[in-house]
């Protein structure tokens, strides 16, 4: 078994958004492969690691964590890589946590500002956001009033021709 943790790995990699991700991340950390998982984070393959990142990420493996970190602080490795760590740590609560006391202490490097902000305001748990809304605030809304939640977003009846109109003047994500 022990010459197969490269191929657990690579299954890791290739479903890394299923179930089988998270059985062969669990697998390679119960087996103290910690090394292998490594190697793949910091690989000159950005896909690579992209992928090993989202395996991790879809795990929500507390072990994790360190070594999600250690990538996103670690200012040799490439932005985009750094940036995906950020992200990644947002999916397991350990690692949401770590990047609000990050924030707090105002130990991140300045890049990764805006994927920190936008990870924290997009985790599952209620009082990170909490925490990401003081921290990083949203800029106000055109009359200073809180926007309307998704599911109340999603109920509303639009007008074509506004929609228009507000997308090629006012709008900003043109």
């Amino acid at each position: 078994v022990k010459d197969r943790y490269d191929d657990l790995l690579a299954l890791a990699q290739q479903h890394a958004e299923d179930q089988l991700a998270v059985e062969s991340v669990r697998a390679l950390f119960a087996r103290q492969q910690r090394k292998e998982i490594i190697d793949a984070l910091h690989s000159d393959n950005p896909e690579t690691a992209t992928a090993t990142m989202t395996a991790l990420a879809t795990a929500a493996d507390g072990r994790a964590v360190p070594l999600l970190r250690e990538l996103a602080l670690d200012e040799d490795e490439p932005l985009e890589q750094r940036r995906s760590a950020v992200k990644a740590l947002g999916a397991i609560r350990q690692g949401a946590v770590n990047l609000a006391e990050l924030a707090e202490g105002g130990q991140y490097d300045p890049a990764l500002k805006d994927a920190l902000a936008a990870t924290l305001h997009t985790v599952q748990w209620k009082d990170i956001k909490e925490k990401a809304a003081t921290l990083f605030p949203l800029p106000a809304t055109k009359d200073a009033e809180p926007l309307p939640s998704v599911e109340e977003l999603a109920t509303r009846q639009g007008n074509v021709a506004n929609g228009r109109i507000v997308f090629n003047t006012t709008g900003t994500c043109a």
